[in-house]
């Protein structure tokens, strides 16, 4: 394309001309010139110029969005990312991957930087780049993206933890953890024990069993990923006890009347049974 807008000035036989590109795009300039004798110059053709005014667009999709309590997942994750960059190189690629249990300790995961930062793991189809990474650990995550591209444009940071997903901030915060878990074991270590009062025991004893006392039911439950969200309890009646206990009841202790140990890593709840009914 012949491009007419030159701004010419003369420094005796010298003479500069200034163009001005205000498109993304890929260009050579080429010159040829003429002057009154009929005499032409050599061809001059530039190296190829990249102007770039467009900043890289990070998009991130996962194909498990089967969440429980808004980002408990117990399955594996697929993220599917995509940047939008004409200039692209996966080296400038800014990945963060905290991963953790519930006490706070680091979970071992793959170097999800490294891999992203490889070319090879990239698809390409025209400006569009594709990756993808498998979250198959049992772990809670936060899971960053930062990236610049050759010009210096800097996309919205991609944040798992951000409400939005993307937001306009170019440095990785070390402080978003767990914007989702993966947790695919079930609690274990559960414990059941139940308990007496003194006087209980000392009234069963003088009226020859057939006191009813009261009993507390503590049950304890140990989950190393995302911590005891709630226990559910059945009691159902033997056929050989008395009729004056209740044929069956059940209950649900939730997350506020739950005490959970320091590290949170186990959970404790009590409640009382009579012969009658349950209190909780």
């Amino acid at each position: 394309t012949a491009y007419k807008n030159i701004s010419w000035s003369k420094d005796g036989d010298k003479w500069t001309g200034v163009v001005n590109i205000d498109k993304s795009g890929d260009y050579r300039i080429t010159v040829n010139y003429m002057d009154r004798s009929n005499n032409k110059m050599t061809e001059y053709i530039s190296p190829q110029i990249s102007i770039d005014y467009e900043k890289p667009v990070i998009n991130v999709e996962y194909d498990n969005n089967k969440s429980h309590n808004g980002k408990y997942f117990n399955q594996t994750r697929t993220a599917y990312i995509t940047i939008k960059e004409h200039n692209f190189r996966a080296e400038d690629i800014d990945t963060l991957v905290i991963a953790k249990d519930v006490t706070g300790k680091d979970v071992n995961v793959p170097d999800y930087a490294s891999y992203l930062k490889d070319r090879n793991n990239w698809t390409t189809e025209g400006d569009e780049h594709k990756a993808s990474i498998i979250f198959n650990t049992d772990a809670q995550y936060d899971f960053v993206i930062n990236y610049a591209d050759m010009m210096g444009n800097y996309a919205d940071t991609y944040d798992a933890d951000s409400d939005t997903e993307l937001t306009e901030n170019d440095e990785i915060s070390q402080d978003n953890t767990s914007a989702f878990v993966i947790d695919k074991m079930i609690p274990d270590n559960i414990k059941i024990t139940y308990s007496q009062s003194k006087m209980s025991k000392l009234l069963e004893a003088v009226t020859f069993g057939y006191y009813n006392p009261k009993v507390t039911v503590t049950i304890t439950a140990d989950d190393i990923i995302s911590g005891v969200d709630y226990i559910k309890w059945y009691y159902n009646r033997e056929e050989s006890s008395s009729s004056k206990n209740v044929e069956s009841i059940n209950g649900k202790v939730e997350t506020q009347h739950i005490v959970y140990s320091e590290d949170k890593k186990t959970a404790q709840v009590s409640f009382t049974l009579t012969a009658g009914k349950n209190i909780r």
